[in-house]
């Protein structure tokens, strides 16, 4: 059998098209690897960022709360309830994976704050209350002894990473200067 080839005839034989099909399934597979990726990312990033919001808006509230504070009637690492100086009696506690906010006279249910904190919240203490000396204040002591509030926030992320958050409270209403000193 004999091909005859004309001289104008032009075209691609069986072996480039297959050829040129491999190369863009190759390319195609890591592409598509790339823009999931892509995708997964930007997924981490918006809920990371979401969580961040959440935490920031609630330490916001309890900053918020604990700057104008006049008296504290009992404080612990999950719970303080206080006064403050327009004489708003409330508690904010944290109560398994949320940190709730309650006021006292009349009694008001419990509003949450956040929601969504890890088992424990993490490990870590949601507050702790310190003198200007560095030392740990107690409702014993005096409320002009007060020196700062610390709040730290432990959020679950993804149900494997835990996300952190803190904050230091100056409180206005007492003894202690807020101006920062320099050691």
């Amino acid at each position: 059998m004999r091909f005859i080839r004309y001289k104008n005839q032009f075209g691609f034989t069986l072996i480039e098209i297959i050829v040129v099909l491999v190369i863009l399934g190759i390319v195609a597979v890591g592409l598509s690897g790339a823009i999931i990726y892509g995708a997964q990312s930007f997924i981490f990033a918006r809920e990371a960022n979401q969580l961040s919001q959440k935490a920031q808006l609630a330490m916001a509230r309890i900053k918020r709360e604990m700057v104008d504070v006049k008296s504290i009637s009992t404080a612990n690492t999950t719970s303080i309830q206080y006064t403050l100086s327009t004489g708003g009696e409330y508690v904010i506690a944290l109560s398994g994976t949320a940190i709730n906010m309650q006021g006292i006279n009349p009694a008001i249910t419990a509003q949450p704050l956040i929601d969504g904190l890890a088992s424990g919240n993490g490990g870590q203490t949601f507050l702790a209350y310190q003198k200007a000396d560095g030392t740990a204040w107690a409702t014993v002591d005096s409320i002009n002894d007060l020196a700062q509030i610390q709040t730290i926030i432990v959020l679950d992320f993804q149900g494997s990473t835990n996300l952190t958050f803190q904050t230091t409270i100056n409180p206005r209403r007492t003894a202690v200067p807020t101006v920062p000193r320099l050691n």
